[in-house]
């Protein structure tokens, strides 16, 4: 938490992305920081501490986005993390959610009604 607001933690590779899901999530009156890539992902989670991530799974290598979930998971095993993907169940074939202990599956494009829903479930619910 931050000034009393969970924080939450985007990467993502796509810029226009991650201004839309900041727009959401900070109308939802969460606290958002944002990375472009897997390695800046795992730097902006040692920086800001984040309540919630999501990371995009194919960013600047098919694996960046499964490299940071591990590493964010070994330094914290109970943040809730998501997986952001396009190419929908399909993904189970790819990366199994419990080789890297993520919460769970986001698929893109991202409904705002339903992210704000699911953070009020992991984050709000729980504090």
């Amino acid at each position: 938490m931050q000034d009393g607001k969970f924080v939450v933690l985007c990467v993502d590779d796509d810029q226009g992305l991650l201004e839309n899901l900041q727009l959401v999530i900070e109308s939802g009156g969460y606290i958002v920081h944002t990375a472009t890539s897997g390695a800046a992902g795992v730097q902006a989670f040692d920086d800001h501490n984040p309540d919630f991530v999501m990371i995009d799974m194919m960013m600047e290598s098919i694996s960046a986005g499964l490299e940071a979930a591990r590493a964010i998971r070994s330094k914290n095993a109970d943040v809730p993390m998501f997986m952001l993907t396009s190419v929908g169940h399909d993904m189970m074939e790819l990366a199994d959610p419990s080789s890297v202990q993520l919460t769970g599956f986001l698929q893109k494009p991202i409904d705002p009604d339903e992210l704000l829903k699911l953070l009020k479930r992991e984050l709000d619910e729980k504090a």
